[in-house]
């Protein structure tokens, strides 16, 4: 006897997030975490099977900012959406990358590991440079609190010098360090040389 067939899983529209809100009852945060594991769990349910190129993105996207949005201390919807990413459709991975900055920006200064990571995915994954670009420029502009590295605020000169475009290198590294932004010794010498190899 054949064993019964698995029905394809769907995820289905989120609530709106004024409901989930009044039903996290002031919990918002726990709220954000049970919600964000039901969706990375949905599909592997009895009875159901799913893979990433069959979920809809588009609600993927709307559940995974709920959950960026009830709590917004949070990296857990951005680390979820760099696992969806890992699909082999150019059009979710943008989705969920568009997704990452999104949730970036309310947070910046923690969630900015997500955003960078989403960068260098856009580089050499989607070889979409001026995704990566704008995404490190939002990480330069945004990420500047004390706990960002310097790294991730010179993301777009390090895109500059892979692409062999070392005077637009130059020219950013030469605004962040009259902005003060730039102002390690170590870190300098590092970018500077980084440039100057051919």
């Amino acid at each position: 006897m054949p064993p019964p067939r698995r029905a394809e899983a769907v995820l289905p529209r989120p609530p709106s997030l004024e409901v989930l809100r009044a039903a996290s009852l002031g919990e918002a945060e726990l709220a954000a975490e049970l919600i964000a594991l039901y969706v990375q769990t949905f599909d592997a349910s009895p009875g159901t099977r799913g893979t990433l190129r069959q979920l809809d993105y588009r609600t993927l996207t709307r559940w995974l900012n709920a959950v960026a949005a009830l709590d917004l201390d949070s990296n857990y919807a951005l680390q979820l959406a760099l696992l969806y990413s890992r699909v082999n459709d150019r059009s979710k991975k943008h989705q969920m990358f568009e997704f990452i900055h999104t949730a970036f920006l309310q947070n910046p200064n923690r969630r900015w590991r997500a955003l960078a990571e989403a960068s260098v995915l856009a580089r050499h994954e989607l070889a979409d440079l001026p995704l990566a670009l704008r995404f490190a420029e939002s990480l330069e502009r945004h990420a500047t609190g004390p706990d960002v590295p310097g790294w991730a605020q010179q993301m777009r000169i390090l895109l500059f010098a892979d692409i062999g475009e070392r005077e637009r290198a130059r020219v950013v590294l030469g605004a962040l360090i009259a902005s003060g932004r730039i102002n390690q010794p170590h870190e300098l010498r590092l970018l500077e040389e980084r440039l100057l190899i051919p």
